[in-house]
């Protein structure tokens, strides 16, 4: 089973996730693409990512400016899931999008030789 980079969590019809679907697909990038409308499992992860993101930026904030955050960030679709930055992008931010990208086409380019390439294996 291979893992997909990539996953993005996006709600039927938000122009925004169309967009960031339609951005992953034009440059051939392999992501599981997951609808959350509708489902409590995406819109609990969704949730704990806005909680957590909002703790992360709570230094010198209050608890109703921390709760505010997280009310607004729990709605920020489309979410896409980096494994290989190991991050979490809310919304669409095609600036974000290009440098995890760009990141994961650095590590899908290295320049490993291939094991079917017919070279000889040395003998034990």
């Amino acid at each position: 089973m291979n893992i997909s980079p990539f996953v993005l969590y996006g709600l039927i019809g938000c122009p925004h996730c169309e967009t960031a679907e339609k951005y992953l697909r034009a440059r051939n990038v392999p992501a599981n693409l997951i609808i959350a409308n509708d489902d409590p499992i995406a819109q609990q992860g969704a949730l704990a990512i806005a909680r957590q993101k909002a703790k992360d930026q709570a230094v010198g904030k209050s608890e109703e400016e921390i709760a505010a955050a997280v009310a607004a960030a729990r709605d920020e679709y489309p979410l896409l899931v980096s494994r290989v930055t190991r991050e979490v992008i809310n919304g669409f931010k095609e600036d974000d999008y290009a440098r995890v990208l760009s990141a994961y086409f650095a590590i899908a380019s290295t320049s490993a030789p291939s094991v079917f390439s017919g070279q000889q294996q040395p003998q034990s």
